[in-house]
């Protein structure tokens, strides 16, 4: 039996893998390690190219195709003939299918069943990413269940209660033992809450690890090629926040300034499947199309929007992710947001990003990012706190 102290990693969103990959990566010759993947953003087709494009090991545990498969999709590393007895396994399946209390919401069904998964696996520490709603949910599982529970992207804070994801950081960062910070305003954000008795790390930002990683791949892509676009002459563009998308007047004025910019720019618009559904309700998808100067596109996989987002002339968003990345690329970017959670991605504090509450107002500034341990590196930094507990 592995004497090697076992991890559970939580993820459920595309966010959450390549936030993921690199810890993984990292520890995986010195822990012994369990992915488990919610499916709170299943899209097997999308998944499966985000897992292998990293080169990710494939979930030990998928908890959404186990309930919606009944038979389930099982890693060798966790099921194969050499791992687990097969009542092990049984059991495992039993308690994963059991159906959890009705009316819990995403985050209580989640958690019922991680709860179910560690009681089987007994890891000794389950460490989650980020702040989507299973970042929540697999810390409320692990405090459940008794299990030591690390956060990595701890202390972010846009001070707007209103976004989910502030309630799911603040939450979860409350709970957590351990505290990997990406930028410095986490730290003082800590403090400030009074979570600062030294299980807080700032060990950098483990999205620019898989940046780092897979840039040189990426740019030898030359995705914007197979749109027709030049290089550093287009704009990318993406939106998604309920904020910007779910007010029907508040979305008309964003993609009429789109319309106006791409007169003069072109405009590369990755579309999220449920802005799409919001964009044809309100009966722009037919303008957006008509315009020569726009490209629509489906969601893209991991290296082909890095490639477009590294040659582009500048970046117009909602996302926080996107915030970070255009920052490591030393690449312009505008936030349809009145505040971020990230602040070392502003300009004026050797970042890249600008808010903006209209398209119309932007201005191109010249800008070099630097952010402290930005390097690459951050996974390691995470390994040498857990090699010392």
């Amino acid at each position: 039996m592995s004497s090697k102290k076992k991890i559970a990693l939580v993820v459920g969103a595309r966010p959450n893998f390549v936030k993921a990959f690199p810890v993984y990566e990292s520890l995986k010759e010195d822990f012994d390690l369990t992915l488990i993947h919610t499916g709170q953003h299943f899209d097997e087709q999308m998944s499966d190219v985000f897992f292998n494009q990293l080169a990710f090991a494939k979930p030990d545990i998928h908890l959404e195709l186990l309930t919606k498969t009944k038979a389930g999709k099982y890693n060798k590393k966790l099921y194969g003939k050499n791992s687990r007895v097969l009542e092990q396994k049984r059991k495992l399946i039993t308690e994963l299918l059991t159906e959890p209390p009705k009316n819990l919401g995403q985050i209580g069904e989640i958690r019922e069943r991680l709860m179910n998964a560690f009681k089987l696996i007994r890891p000794d520490l389950v460490m989650v990413f980020g702040d989507v709603t299973s970042t929540l949910a697999g810390a409320l599982a692990a405090k459940k269940a008794g299990v030591q529970l690390a956060h990595v992207e701890a202390g972010l804070r846009s001070h707007d209660l209103s976004m989910p994801e502030e309630v799911n950081r603040i939450l979860t960062d409350s709970i957590s033992d351990y505290l990997f910070v990406s930028e410095e305003s986490g730290l003082v954000n800590l403090k400030k809450e009074g979570l600062d008795k030294g299980n807080v790390h700032l060990v950098g930002n483990t999205m620019i690890d898989s940046q780092a990683k897979f840039l040189e791949v990426a740019l030898k892509k030359e995705y914007y090629k197979e749109h027709g676009l030049n290089k550093m002459s287009y704009v990318v563009f993406t939106l998604h926040r309920p904020e910007n998308v779910d007010n029907k007047e508040k979305l008309i004025s964003i993609l009429d300034e789109i319309l106006v910019l791409s007169k003069k720019h072109p405009v590369i618009f990755p579309i999220h499947h449920r802005t799409l559904k919001l964009i044809r309700q309100i009966g722009y998808l037919t303008k957006l199309k008509s315009s020569e100067n726009i490209v629509l596109t489906k969601a893209l996989a991991y290296l082909e929007f890095t490639s477009l987002m590294a040659n582009a002339m500048f970046i117009i968003t909602d996302s926080g992710g996107l915030q970070e990345e255009s920052t490591a690329l030393n690449i312009p970017c505008f936030t349809l947001r009145k505040n971020t959670e990230r602040p070392a991605t502003l300009i004026e504090n050797n970042g890249t990003n600008q808010l903006i509450q209209e398209i119309s107002s932007i201005h191109l500034k010249e800008c070099k990012s630097s952010i402290k341990l930005w390097d690459g590196k951050a996974a390691g930094r995470i390994k040498d706190v857990l090699l010392q507990i």
